[in-house]
């Protein structure tokens, strides 16, 4: 590689990308680890418990933003200098990115709180958690058949756990998304939870004693606009072509990565023969009949992403290109590998659960990934499974042509969100209702629908306000803690100049 490559490359990157790289750079060279001296106080919510027992548990004397900022520092001490700069410089852009960065600190505060006994918090009401469930990790999904639905994605963080604590956190990304967005009333906050939560109980009971959740989804034809049209308009793009055309270029009239895209690097020999000579290990766990079509999982090229969700940068992440159903170069699928470790959820969750994730998994965090996408996805990809490679397991998906979220602009009115957000609660309803005994029967032996509806009862709109309470409360913490993280950043900045 010579310097007129990563030049040529450089000049790829649009001019917010570049500018968040070289702040992100700047910001790691002169703040080092972020601190925050215990004057400045604690902030957290009189509505939140303290966090959830465990070692990141701060010690009562200690300030909230000292240990918000601890945590910040221990997370990421192990990424390379440029990647940690690049998503500190992302985590300080907005609230929203830095609530998507801290899942830990979510968990941390509320996976053990007393609020949830009231309608959970019991092995009865533990189902597959997507663990990480914000509005922006409910996306335009292309299914192995070339339809587009719309639901949960990005399974990193997945665990068993408490049904609520993925309600929860949905809930409070989307106070925090609509505050970003503004010119949203307290009473309208209220209302757009109230729809949230209602559509979350009565999506649960239509499909109590039946079946329904196991075919149900969501697609164009039965959600409301701008969701309905931005479905429309995914499928009008989702073209293998056109994705293949923005990853790839021709060489010799093969097709190989573009290692002039901005999010694409290229490997040295030895990592990408690795790669190559590990695949047949991950296609032999596959179902049939993928594993067994002649020449689909031939390599052609193997690269390094870069960029990828807030939660997940920093993790080591590969493309690879394979043949495919024909010797066509217009049909060309793309692998996405990337590196799984515990995940966020894993200290606050119970040492039972673990083990029992453990044991189905042999030890493989990967493979947790597929297990709860395969329980919780609509349509699961058939190209989910686990690879080790350099020690480390990998999960591995196919990249489709369309994996979109809905652009948050599109919050533009009450009466828009609301209809919205009746549509999250559903997804979230229905991934649940078949993250238990359905697709889990081993793992998850209990049925999700009864237990949640007895435990609600009549008390519905006691349910609602506590995921208002939770929602509202936990946004203003989390602005708090991105307050601190900010101010620090700016104070560091400006003692070293």
């Amino acid at each position: 590689m010579t310097l007129l490559f990563y030049f040529r490359r450089a000049r790829c990157f649009c001019g917010r990308a570049l500018a968040l790289f070289l702040l992100g750079m700047l910001l790691v060279s002169m703040i080092g680890p972020l601190h925050i001296s215990a004057a400045q106080g604690r902030t957290t919510s009189s509505a939140l418990p303290t966090p959830a027992r465990s070692k990141p548990t701060p010690p009562k004397a200690r300030s909230r933003s000292e240990w918000v900022l601890e945590q910040i520092d221990a997370r990421n001490a192990t990424m390379p200098v440029a990647r940690r700069a690049d998503k500190f410089a992302q985590m300080s852009e907005s609230v929203i990115s830095f609530f998507r960065a801290t899942n830990y600190l979510f968990w941390a505060d509320l996976a053990s709180s007393p609020l949830l006994r009231d309608f959970g918090a019991s092995k009865q009401t533990r189902i597959w958690l997507h663990g990480d469930c914000h509005v922006e990790n409910i996306n335009a999904i292309t299914t192995s058949s070339d339809d587009i639905v719309y639901g949960l994605d990005d399974f990193d963080d997945a665990v068993i756990g408490d049904y609520q604590l993925d309600l929860w956190r949905l809930a409070a990304s989307l106070i925090l998304l609509l505050r970003e967005r503004g010119g949203f009333s307290s009473s309208d906050e209220e209302n757009i939870l109230n729809a949230l939560s209602g559509s979350y109980l009565n999506t649960v009971a239509s499909v109590r004693d039946n079946d329904l959740e196991l075919a149900r989804t969501f697609t164009a034809t039965n959600t409301p606009s701008p969701l309905s049209d931005f479905l429309v308009e995914t499928k009008r793009k989702a073209v293998r072509l056109r994705m293949l055309d923005k990853l790839t270029s021709k060489a010799s009239g093969r097709r190989v990565f573009d290692f002039y895209h901005p999010d694409i690097l290229p490997v040295e020999a030895p990592v990408a023969a690795a790669i190559t000579s590990s695949l047949p290990r991950y296609v032999a766990t596959l179902s049939e009949p993928l594993r067994s079509r002649s020449g689909y999982f031939v390599v052609k090229s193997v690269a390094q992403r870069l960029r990828g969700g807030m939660g997940s940068l920093g993790m080591a992440r590969y493309y690879v290109l394979i043949e495919g159903s024909t010797s066509s170069e217009d049909d060309d699928r793309v692998l996405d590998l990337k590196a799984q470790a515990a995940p966020s959820p894993w200290p606050f969750i119970d040492l039972d659960v673990r083990n029992q994730i453990l044991a189905a998994t042999n030890g493989d965090q990967a493979m947790r990934t597929v297990l709860a996408a395969r329980a919780l996805a609509s349509q699961p990809d058939e190209h989910l499974g686990s690879l080790l490679l350099f020690g480390t397991r990998f999960s591995v998906r196919e990249r489709t042509p369309a994996r979109g979220t809905l652009d948050v602009t599109e919050l533009s009115s009450p009466t828009r969100v609301l209809k919205l957000a009746e549509v999250w609660g559903a997804v979230l309803a229905i991934a649940h209702a078949r993250a238990d005994r359905d697709t889990s029967a081993a793992l998850v032996p209990i049925h999700f629908e009864a237990e949640l509806l007895q435990r609600v009862g009549n008390n519905q709109e006691a349910f609602r306000a506590r995921v208002r309470q939770v929602a509202l409360s936990y946004a203003q913490q989390v602005a708090a803690d991105h307050a601190a993280f900010s101010r620090e950043v700016v104070k560091k900045t400006a003692s070293r100049e």
